[in-house]
């Protein structure tokens, strides 16, 4: 009894402390550098991305498999669809592999038959441009708002839960 009684003082401990830092995470502002190459159809180039328009934002760091992640990407099809739908919104796939390795990530990309464009971070420029990201490792999937304001944390396709939460998100833009 005391032990499940400790577990749940310690989950509401940790879940404040995630409100909390979704919080904090929603006072920043999100800059998305110049300069990343974009991979699509087995071409690549710079990247345009269109300004002044909201953003849902999938970050993949360097401590994670970029070529494992860019394989699984197909799954974001419905996110793909309501972006172009009523309420418009660029989804960006950023990839920001070590420096040493960003040529061969971009060279590995082009061969995968990607569902949808990806970005690559040469440099790690999007990190060394939100340098606060490292304060809030949970949160490298989230939307913001056109001035780049985080208005929702997570993944909108993990749950029909957050798809319904994210779809009320992006309606009020």
């Amino acid at each position: 009894m005391i032990a499940a009684g400790l577990l749940l003082v310690a989950c509401n401990e940790r879940l404040g402390h995630m409100e909390r830092m979704a919080q904090n995470f929603s006072r920043e502002t999100i800059t998305v550098p110049s300069g990343l190459v974009q991979v699509f159809d087995g071409q690549s180039g710079a990247a345009d991305l269109r300004e002044n328009m909201p953003k849902m934002i999938y970050w993949f760091d360097s401590t994670q498999c970029s070529m494992c992640n860019a394989k699984r990407l197909a799954y974001l099809d419905p996110l793909y669809r309501l972006a172009e739908t009523e309420s418009p919104f660029d989804v960006l796939l950023v990839f920001s592999p070590e420096a040493k390795d960003a040529k061969k990530t971009v060279e590995t990309m082009e061969l995968f038959d990607l569902a949808h464009p990806v970005l690559i971070d040469m440099n790690q420029s999007f990190y060394k441009a939100n340098p606060a990201m490292e304060d809030y490792p949970f949160f490298h999937r989230f939307y913001m708002d056109a001035k780049g304001h985080p208005k929702f944390v997570g993944d909108p396709i993990s749950s029909e839960e957050l798809w319904t939460v994210f779809e009320d998100v992006v309606r009020k833009k």
